[in-house]
């Protein structure tokens, strides 16, 4: 007998069971195949299983016995087929995984989640028992949950070992599609009943004109429950459920498009536009400095792209940057645009995928989850800021959602477009070598100059004693910009009011129990946190090794520099913009409309206040420090200080007049400091790319690094040494230039009473490398992380 076999992929995150499972689709589950999922009989328990694909066989020819799948988890495939060639590249690019990678596509980990009852046989429990007298005998079901919470868990534990109580498990959806009810009429003939009413009547003519209705719309419309009981009652028609249709988180308020490129704006859309309408892949740079009307681009190519029938997707890499962006968007399309970010409920996230499946919005705006719906005829996708770490995703898997739109973009055969003021030396690198087509944009869009940035060496304030983090530079341009009714913006890449607390008299620095790092005084709440674990202690009455009471709050946050603004300039409106200020929801979106609609004089933050923020008014920008930046200990630290410097100074003078910045540094002669004070990316690039030229790291090299954890440090570097050698004795093996580090403490070498040790890979490739590892036991432990293109 001929049957079709589904290969599963089990949804339970283990490297041992990164592999399929055969399966057979019953004649009742005929319609399911590759990408939907399902439940499946696991190691003597139901399991949720993701099918990969299937295949025709003969069952006969199959030696061992084949289990059937019980049932479909949706209505419909989750998955398609670039979905599941996406995870593939994922898994196999980023060594983790396959399972890792599909659930990236998943709202919830989980489709389906077991909840444990108890079945009370009471016929066989002595009326002696307390059951009687704990619990209703009309019960017979109960939750283990409520079971322990009512008998206890010893009882509990007595009574299944008696037979009393039976353990039993029930499946359900983690998540329900909201369903809504509906009236359909049965007999477009008018019975006698309708000649006895005339709101029956008119029911039933509204009916036949369009056959069902909700019955949130017919009871709108004025026919009351009860009218709509007996219609059903007379037999005149029937109730049931439908899917309830998805809502729009985007006012449908269009408006025309009245802004006039530019040369370059046009010339920069006119040839995307081409790319759209080759219909095939195409890597394209959009290099334009700050203000020169790359969104607009953005607009102007996607408004092709749906013309074309086709939808787009435009990744940011913050929420707060999604927020301006779909404004933005939908000012012109309305509700067609669609965002997606991790601050959604899952409601809002369960609803916009489901616009996107629908394809009843084309434009999809979000950061690195937004890669992970089911696109229809993908025809362009965008990149916003596209050297911004932020897409760099943190934990497995950790992937670049820059590089994995790329991917995306070669599955869908499509044009990408990553755009960027400040390209990453990678990226440029493509570009000027041809792998990619390069567009520039040198002019801004009103011709206003560049902003104008003074380097201001702080040095000079420390030999006058100034005592606050705001030289006099910068606060007479600060007072001068809110006499003049402009705005001003505040950049210091350090949260809390002072970020270390010390001992002056033996010199102890406070850090945190559970890692190592310094703790941070956070001055509203009167409480020191661990910026790594979260964890908060309580301000500290003396030191615990020299018991002075003398303590030193050393170093300057967002927390302090408000401090000093409000006794510097009383006459200023400020408003702090970081993590600890935009907890809330929506709350980064109402600071800068407020911003925007002159609520606040000066705006204030961690490098949030450098992206891509495009507010009237602004004039006046200072960056109070990035030397903590530049001192990074990571191969990127120059290029993420250049970019944060001309994101920040770019947010000024955006309109007619030219914008003033104040950079305060303590390496004047940095080039870093030098190229970036003259906003020239090129002669940056070309210093930046002779280091990395000579120290091998990329775009000349591939990177890696395997991080060893554990709870005791000797067993992490113990592990770390093992797949050191392991590598050493590999590499004569492999044709390609390879070096490994010796292991090192990470630069925070404990975080959450973990201890990680690693070692950095570095290679001209490093296919075959990974290759060797995936068929490698030693790299199968759980207590490793492997890292692909670390930042």
């Amino acid at each position: 007998m001929i049957g079709t076999i589904a290969e599963i992929l089990i949804n339970r995150p283990s490297k041992h069971l990164n592999k399929t499972f055969s399966y057979k689709i019953p004649d009742h589950l005929s319609y399911v195949g590759s990408g939907w999922r399902c439940i499946v009989p696991f190691a003597g328990k139901q399991e949720e299983g993701i099918i990969l694909s299937c295949h025709e066989e003969e069952f006969s020819h199959i030696s061992y016995k084949l289990l059937e799948i019980y049932d479909a988890i949706d209505s419909v495939p989750w998955f398609t087929d670039a979905m599941i060639k996406t995870a593939k590249w994922i898994s196999q690019y980023y060594m983790c995984t396959l399972i890792d990678a599909l659930r990236l596509f998943l709202i919830d980990k989980k489709g389906i989640r077991t909840e444990v009852l108890y079945e009370i046989n009471w016929k066989e429990i002595p009326e002696c028992e307390d059951i009687w007298g704990l619990i209703d005998i009309s019960v017979e079901i109960i939750s283990k949950e409520d079971a322990v919470l009512v008998l206890g868990k010893t009882r509990c534990n007595r009574y299944l070992a008696k037979g009393f109580i039976k353990e039993t498990e029930l499946l359900q959806k983690v998540y329900k599609e909201p369903l809504e009810e509906w009236l359909a009429i049965n007999n477009k003939s008018e019975s006698e009943s309708m000649k006895r009413g005339e709101r029956q009547k008119a029911l039933w003519s509204h009916l036949c004109q369009i056959g069902q209705d909700s019955i949130s719309n017919l009871i709108s419309a004025g026919f009351s429950r009860d009218v709509i009981r007996r219609f059903c009652r007379n037999g005149n028609g029937h109730l049931f459920y439908r899917g309830k249709k998805t809502f729009s988180l985007v006012e449908n308020t269009k408006s025309d498009n009245p802004r006039k490129l530019t040369a370059e704006q046009k010339y920069a859309v006119e040839y995307i536009i081409g790319a759209v309408n080759e219909e095939r892949y195409k890597g394209i740079l959009l290099y334009g400095v700050t203000g020169s009307g790359k969104t607009e681009v953005y607009l102007r190519a996607a408004e092709s792209a749906i013309a074309a029938g086709g939808t787009v997707l435009l990744e940011v890499p913050e929420i707060a940057l999604t927020n301006q962006m779909v404004s933005y968007f939908a000012d012109y399309f309305g509700d067609k645009v669609v965002f997606m970010h991790s601050n959604l409920s899952k409601g809002e996230r369960y609803n916009n995928r489901q616009r996107i499946a629908n394809e009843e919005s084309s434009i999809i705006i979000g950061s690195r989850s937004a890669l992970f719906m089911p696109f229809k005829n993908l025809k362009l996708i965008i990149v916003d800021e596209e050297y911004d770490s932020s897409y760099k995703q943190t934990e497995t898997p950790r992937y670049n959602g820059r590089d994995v739109a790329k991917v995306m973009a070669v599955i869908y055969n499509c044009p990408i477009v990553l755009g960027a003021a400040t390209p990453s030396v990678t990226t440029f690198f493509a570009a000027k070598n041809k792998k990619i087509e390069l567009l520039e944009m040198r002019q801004r869009v009103h011709r206003t100059p560049l902003p104008q940035i003074y380097v201001y060496d702080m040095r000079s304030e420390a030999d006058i004693g100034h005592a606050t983090n705001l030289s006099r530079p910068l606060i007479d341009l600060l007072r001068d910009t809110v006499q003049k009714n402009h705005k001003a913006i505040l950049l210091l890449n350090r949260r809390g009011f002072a970020p270390t607390l010390m001992c002056k008299h033996c010199g102890y620095v406070f850090k945190c129990t559970h890692c190592d790092v310094p703790l941070v005084y956070h001055k509203d709440k009167h409480r020191l946190n661990c910026h790594y674990c979260e964890s908060t202690f309580p301000l500290p009455r003396q030191c615990p090794v020299c018991s002075s009471q003398d303590i030193l709050y050393l170093g300057w946050g967002t927390q302090r520099i408000e401090e000093d603004l409000k006794k510097l300039l009383p006459e200023a409106k400020c408003c702090r913009f970081d993590v600890d200020s935009t907890a809330r929801k929506y709350s980064a979106a109402k600071i800068l409309s407020n911003f925007r609609d002159g609520k606040f004089d000066i705006l204030f933050g961690t490098q949030m206040v450098a992206k891509g923020h495009d507010i009237p008014g602004v004039q006046s920008v200072g960056i109070l420090s990035v030397d903590s930046t530049l001192n990074m200990p990571t191969y990127l630290a120059a290029e993420q200080t250049f970019n944060l410097i001309t994101q920040c100074a770019g947010r000024a003078g955006r309109n007619l007049e030219q914008g003033r910045v104040i950079l305060q540094t303590y390496n004047t002669e940095h080039y870093v400091i030098l190229t970036a004070a003259k906003q020239d990316y090129d002669a940056f690039y070309q210093q930046e790319l002779e280091y990395r030229r000579t120290l091998h790291y990329p775009p000349f090299t591939r990177l890696m690094k395997i991080t060893c954890f554990n709870k005791k440090e000797s067993i992490a570097r113990n592990h770390a040494e093992k797949i050191y050698c392991y590598i050493r004795e590999m590499l004569p093996d492999i044709p390609d230039y390879i070096s490994v580090t010796p292991p090192y403490d990470e630069p925070v070498k404990k975080v959450r009473n973990i201890y990680n040790v690693s070692l950095l890979i570095k290679g001209n490739t490093l296919r075959r490398l990974k290759l060797s590892m995936q068929n490698s036991k030693i790299f199968q432990e759980n207590d490793i992380i492997i890292d692909v293109d670390p930042l």
